[in-house]
């Protein structure tokens, strides 16, 4: 069967923000306007939420499909917000950079 997804409200996609989860029942992007959309393979919207930060990057899945995360920053913060598919439980993970290129993961 194929879901029909009204994309005209994300406006335009960032490169490389978008991702579907392991198990090919979810999928996340990052609008232009720095929202965060998951939904559901069904076409049921899941979540969408705006980081605090201006710049969204990218969005991931959890290896098991239970979680989406997305990366932001804004002058040297970077946050990752994680999303429970579960329950919609936000965690927010951020860490303040020294001008020293870093890499967490989480």
């Amino acid at each position: 069967s194929v879901s029909h997804i009204d994309f005209s409200d994300f406006g335009t996609f960032r490169t490389g923000a978008f991702s579907v989860s392991p198990n090919g029942e979810y999928a996340a992007v990052i609008d232009s306007t720095g929202l965060v959309h998951t939904w559901h393979i069904s076409g049921e919207v899941v979540n969408t939420y705006r980081a605090p930060l201006t710049d969204s990057l990218e969005t991931a899945f959890s290896p098991n499909s239970d979680a989406v995360y997305s990366l932001h920053h804004d002058e040297g913060r970077v946050m990752v917000i994680q999303v429970s598919l579960l329950d919609g439980a936000q965690t927010v993970y951020e860490m303040q950079l020294d001008g020293q290129p870093q890499t967490f993961w989480v």
